[in-house]
């Protein structure tokens, strides 16, 4: 509680507080009386420690300036909004509500009457629809921020209300979700990735959530019911096949309880791809209405309690249109003729038959329309028949993973059929095996086993644009002969993988380490080290054994947990696991070796890493906790580091005290310039535009420099060049050449040094929006030492 703020004081000069009502997350809420008016108000605190920490206060406001733009008579009125003078608390000033939330009414009564279901989901489905009309998601919709408050309305049994609009965003170029914001239970899945664009899309999944929680009395996901906490969760929601309403119902003992199409409406609610589901809550909500109407509830009465969208589609008797909630794309690689016909063909072309002359009768080789409906697009492909999918796929170019090489032996390649199924072959042995291993309904079929007898549509289960031709790390690894060095070594130990393992197949799990290695692998290359080798799931770096060498180890271990980070909303998404990382560090002798060539099978023979420094690099592992960089005390001697808790170990006969590395006490101006550039993730298209904007804006001039520019194209230049210099800062002399190159481009195209100074600014400018609060005066001076070193070297000739 804040000092200062208790029942009986003053709040903003006009509010005395009477009881606590409630407390949440960040604040505690309490029943209060407007002194001028007499009124009674809701006065919501924020906690004091959130008091100095400028996000929780942003949220805090937030809900103020959101609830303002929403016009629905059911979202939180926001009367007043401050922070008291004696004692600097924000407070907001609400209107009071008696009832209880609609959690606790399922949980008290149970499973909820349709009508009662109708009257509920038309209010939720009015204050969604009108926070969607103005761009806004709220992002938490769950029972609990639903609120039955007793009406003040003659004839209107109850008011709903949807609390906590603090989290909610507004949509715009930048990309919405900056944290995995929302309640694990009724999160849709994209809000676990920090990169996505979180539509309207997010509510209905929650919606479709909620409205089984009332009519079934029971949460939909197990883990929920169960406790059995999130990595199963996130399993249900992300991995396994999703049972139909009525299926889920029935392992409650509810069986008979959902209106008949409950379970068509459900599965477009939570379709794990927002693009296939309701693109927002007034289409959803009136593909409900149509259901409940057919099952004989009254939605009209109250009028007034009803969605007005949805009461002029029951006027004008409007029938729903289940396939205009599907957005059709253009079709990439195909004709017109393709791209409009809504059904599929079967084609027919004619070649000569094997064995015979040119004279010989023609026999038809059939093929087939194929359609993948991939993120934005549909790509469709001309078959031939018996072509497996996976075939068919990687013809037309689409980047089908296939982690086991096509043999049925992981579940990376796996497609959900939408339309067509009986076109496919029936499943083979071993996809039934791994089919009822993982309890895949009929829908889901390995693409490397089900070949195509007719015209099909399908959609990839995994998959990931940003990484698509990702080369396989397990052929990287070349034999060497034997050799022995002073090395700075680090151990970068991936946990995690064998949650894959264990609830996967083994391909699975390779294929999750391999996307792990692939930034690791990068990181190390760019500041400077080289892969010494694979063990299990820990990667060995090497760097060079002088200072310098272990300053860029240091730099990659500290960098090492962000980026494992980044790849977790894949890992979540497709394989319900998350990846951490544990760092040690090591320095002395590395000895590196293969087994001997004279093996009888040379397919036996494997890399080998002993020595001093791998030794100590692998205890530190041990040692540490996920997220901790560990490393020797003497190692780290003569590098400025903010250091934590020492601990001891025995290695041999020699002690060796290890010490937690947390940061660099002194600006490293190569690690927060990487390490800042880092941050910016999944950003980029929006970092690059925004920045040619704010350029635009206080240098007019430069606009007819771009009048006639491939913008986009412009775009991905700039963030290439970027990319570039920061991955060079460690080995500058290695881009010193091609920076001067780009500096005689700019110099050709007339640019000054007038033009670098505004190109600066606006760099800084763009990063400061983009990093927030991470972008500290560290962090720019860094960057601004790194642009005047790239401007020097791209106005100055040799």
């Amino acid at each position: 509680m804040n000092r200062g703020v208790q029942p009986g004081s003053t709040i903003g000069g006009e509010f005395r507080l009477g009881q606590r009502i409630g407390e949440g997350g960040m604040g505690t809420v309490y029943a209060a009386t407007h002194l001028p008016t007499g009124y009674e108000r809701a006065i919501k605190i924020l906690h004091a420690s959130f008091s100095m920490d400028a996000r929780a206060r942003e949220r805090f406001e937030q809900e103020a300036r959101i609830g303002a733009r929403i016009h629905s008579d059911h979202v939180v009125q926001v009367v007043a909004a401050g922070i008291d003078g004696p004692t600097r608390t924000p407070w907001l000033a609400m209107e009071l509500l008696e009832g209880q939330d609609l959690e606790r009414h399922v949980q008290q009564r149970g499973a909820m009457a349709l009508g009662d279901v109708a009257q509920v989901t038309g209010q939720v489905v009015h204050a969604l629809s009108a926070a969607h009309d103005v761009n806004i998601v709220h992002r938490d919709v769950k029972p609990e921020n639903v609120f039955l408050s007793r009406s003040r309305v003659v004839g209107v049994p109850f008011m709903v209300k949807i609390l906590d609009f603090g989290i909610a965003k507004l949509r715009t170029r930048i990309r919405a979700a900056t944290l995995a914001v929302g309640t694990p239970g009724y999160m849709a899945p994209e809000q676990s990735q920090s990169s996505a664009d979180i539509t309207p899309a997010a509510d209905v999944w929650s919606l479709g959530l909620v409205v089984f929680r009332m009519l079934v009395g029971y949460p939909f996901w197990l883990a929920t019911v169960e406790g059995s906490g999130m990595p199963r969760l996130w399993r249900e929601m992300l991995v396994d096949p999703l049972p139909t309403a009525t299926e889920r119902a029935s392992e409650f003992g509810r069986s008979g309880l959902l209106p008949e199409g409950f379970d068509d409406w459900f599965a477009a609610c939570v379709e794990r791809e927002p693009s296939l589901r309701f693109p927002d809550a007034r289409a959803a909500g009136r593909a409900l209405d149509k259901v409940l109407r057919r099952a004989g509830v009254n939605t009209v009465a109250p009028t007034a309690q009803l969605s007005k969208a949805i009461a002029d589609a029951l006027d004008t008797g409007d029938e729903l249109d289940w396939d205009g909630f599907e957005t059709h794309a253009p079709v990439r690689g195909a004709s017109t003729e393709a791209r409009d016909v809504p059904s599929f063909t079967q084609a027919q072309t004619t070649m000569p038959a094997q064995g015979s002359n040119s004279l010989a009768p023609k026999t038809p080789a059939l093929t087939h329309r194929v359609s993948f409906r991939e993120p934005g697009e549909r790509v469709v492909a001309s078959a031939p028949e018996g072509d497996t999918l996976l075939d068919v796929s990687l013809n037309a170019g689409i980047p089908h993973f296939h982690a086991c090489g096509g043999n049925a032996r992981c579940s990376t390649c796996r497609v959900v059929v939408l339309q067509g199924r009986d076109n496919l072959s029936p499943r083979p042995p071993l996809e039934q095996r791994i089919a009822e291993r993982r309890q895949w309904p009929a829908s889901t079929r390995l693409a490397c086993q089900a070949r195509v007898l007719g015209p099909c549509m399908v959609r990839r289960l995994v998959s990931d644009p940003n990484e698509a031709n990702m080369a396989d790390m397990r052929r990287s690894t070349q034999s060497r002969v034997a050799s022995s060095c002073s090395a700075n070594v680090l151990a970068l130990r991936l946990d995690g993988i064998d949650e894959v393992l264990a609830e996967g197949f083994p391909d699975d799990a390779v294929h999750v380490l391999e996307r792990a290695i692939a930034p690791l692998q990068e990181l190390v290359a760019i500041n400077g080290g080289r892969l010494a080798g694979i063990e299990g799931t820990t990667v060995v770096a090497a760097f060079e054994p002088d200072l310098e060498g272990m300053r860029r180890a240091v730099r990659v271990a500290l960098r090492t947990p962000a980026r494992i980070r980044a790849l977790n909303p894949y890992v979540i998404k497709h394989f319900g696991a998350q990846v951490g990382v544990t760092v040690g560090v090591g320095t002395g002798t590395l000895l590196e070796a293969t087994t001997p060539e004279a093996s009888a099978d040379p397919a036996t023979r494997d890399r080998v890493l002993m020595g001093a420094a791998v030794r100590q690099a692998r205890e530190a592992c041990t040692l540490a906790h996920r997220g901790q960089v560990l490393a020797p005390v003497a190692a780290i001697e003569g590098l400025e580091l903010e250091l934590g808790a020492e601990l001891h170990a025995q290695i041999g006969a020699k002690s060796v005290t290890f010490v937690e590395v947390l940061d660099f006490a002194k600006s490293d101006v190569v690690f927060l310039v990487q390490s800042s550039f880092d941050r910016l993730g999944g950003k980029a298209p929006a970092f690059a535009q925004d920045f040619y904007d704010d350029l635009f804006e206080r240098h007019p001039a430069a606009i007819e420099l771009f009048e006639h520019t491939d913008m986009a194209r412009q775009q991905q230049m700039l963030m290439d060049t970027l990319a570039l210099a920061v991955r060079g800062l460690d080995d500058f002399a290695a881009i010193e050449a091609t920076v001067r190159e780009l500096g005689q481009r700019h110099v050709d195209y007339g640019a000054t040094l007038s033009d670098y100074k505004h190109v600066g600014g606006a760099l800084l400018a763009t990063l400061q929006r983009y990093l927030g609060e991470d972008f500290t005066p560290e962090v720019e001076l860094a960057w601004r030492e790194v642009y005047s070193t790239l401007v020097r070297t791209m106005t100055t000739s040799e």
